[in-house]
């Protein structure tokens, strides 16, 4: 899968777990730690932290290095 395949993966779902303010931004030219930021807000911090696990989960199955 295409690196911007699974962050619209991932997107989607922050999305479909009730995060706010979704935003991806293409950050490859910029710096060479990451090709992709997403970045996503949340009501309380153990939503946040449910988002961030979900997120992780995702990347896991995906075979995306963490």
């Amino acid at each position: 899968m295409q690196d911007q395949e699974l962050v619209l993966k991932a997107a989607q779902k922050l999305y479909d777990r009730k995060a706010g303010d979704i935003v991806a931004l293409q950050t490859g030219h910029l710096t060479i730690l990451c090709d992709f930021m997403l970045i996503a807000s949340g009501r309380t911090a153990a939503q946040v932290s449910a988002l961030a696990e979900e997120v992780d989960q995702l990347m896991a199955a995906e075979g995306a290095p963490l």
